[in-house]
């Protein structure tokens, strides 16, 4: 189904169109708003994008990274849980309705140049993370594991 992502001028009170007509659209916007971390259904995948809102440009990353799976850090780059792989599936459908489970690795992504380092590599144990929290201070991050329902905390 196609996805559509607006933002609200207060200045002029209007409705602007970010993003549009783009089938599986799930996305996390900055706090400043600068940048729009979205996934789009691709061919029994998805591909995941970085919007910068004052230059439209956009970058396509190489994870395979649901933006509901990212936290914001306060310098506007990201901690995502993903992976280079996912199984074949109607996204993001599939993972919302449970039928694929991810085996995530976490990231830290750069926003202003796409590139990443990778905080746990899942050698450990498998994780399905959803609603990542960071707290910058202590350098942990907080995730449920989506299958158990379980709330876990890492330190990177």
């Amino acid at each position: 189904v196609p996805g559509y992502l607006y933002r609200i001028d207060t200045t002029e009170k209007k409705l602007r169109r970010v993003l549009g007509t783009i089938n599986g659209l799930t996305t996390s916007v900055s706090p400043s708003g600068t940048y729009v971390l979205y996934s789009q259904n691709s061919s029994n995948s998805f591909v995941t994008r970085l919007l910068n809102t004052k230059t439209n440009t956009t970058q396509n990353l190489s994870l395979k990274i649901m933006p509901e799976k990212c936290a914001w850090l306060q310098t506007e780059d990201l901690v995502c849980a993903g992976s280079t792989i996912v199984p074949e599936a109607v996204y993001p459908d599939a993972w919302y309705q449970g039928t694929v489970s991810f085996s995530d690795q976490l990231y830290r992504i750069y926003t202003s140049t796409a590139i990443y380092d990778t905080l746990y590599d899942n050698s450990g144990r498998s994780f399905d993370m959803t609603n990542l929290a960071v707290d910058e201070s202590l350098r942990t991050i907080y995730f449920i594991d989506k299958p158990t329902g379980v709330l876990w905390q890492m330190t990177y």
